[in-house]
């Protein structure tokens, strides 16, 4: 695939509205916060900021 193949693929629309942010819960400590605030130190290792915790859920995008 080529650049220009690249370009002319669907996009999904994204709309940057906070209200549509992705919130997750930790399932040990039961918080719940907007993905931006997931502590990661590794790379695709989300960790809860309230207690370190990696059980998390997603529970909504809006």
């Amino acid at each position: 695939m080529t650049r220009d193949d690249d370009l002319r693929l669907p996009r999904d629309s994204v709309d940057p509205a906070v209200e549509t942010k992705a919130r997750l819960t930790c399932l040990a400590c039961e918080a719940t916060f907007p993905r931006r605030e997931v502590v990661s130190e590794e790379k695709g290792r989300l960790r809860c900021p309230e207690c370190d915790s990696a059980d998390l859920e997603r529970v909504s995008t809006g």
